[in-house]
């Protein structure tokens, strides 16, 4: 810890942090210890620089990573078809547009083995995000089933 402490309510520290965390996820990280605060004065509480800091480069290179993770590279047609498969499952709604544009191509030259590899992407990205679902909707996946069943049934 530095030997200051910046005095902050949660709007003020939203704005000290350049806007780029919202306010309840501030709110929710103080309550859950991962935004250490040290001490309180009326609706101000105490932190200490260095963490903004952290978290402020922290969830700066994560929007950065988020960000190259969306772009599409220069030319999608370089791209091997299991390659654009992973770009379009990976890209949002504007991104996946572009992308299109050469799986259409392909689709018209050679059948449906790109169709098969962006399904299998979608398929793998849907299987990493299926636990995080899961968490939020307050549900698990039965293997057995093949479906998601709420928590506490058991039929």
């Amino acid at each position: 810890m530095s030997k200051t402490i910046e005095w902050y309510t949660v709007a003020t520290l939203g704005r000290r942090l350049g806007g780029i965390i919202a306010r309840t996820n501030l709110v929710r990280w103080i309550s859950e210890g991962k935004l250490k605060t040290y001490g309180r004065r009326g609706l101000a509480l105490g932190f200490d620089p260095a963490d903004l800091e952290r978290i402020q480069l922290n969830e700066t290179a994560r929007r950065i990573r988020l960000a190259e993770a969306a772009i599409p590279p220069a030319d999608p047609a370089a791209m091997s078809d299991d390659a654009l498969g992973d770009a379009y499952a990976a890209a949002y709604s504007d991104r996946q547009s572009l992308l299109w544009l050469e799986i259409s191509k392909r689709r018209e030259r050679g059948g449906q083995a790109v169709m098969r590899s962006i399904q299998d992407a979608m398929g793998r990205r849907a299987a990493r995000l299926q636990p995080l679902i899961d968490v939020m909707a307050g549900t698990y996946w039965s293997v057995e089933r093949k479906q998601t069943i709420p928590k506490g049934k058991t039929k």
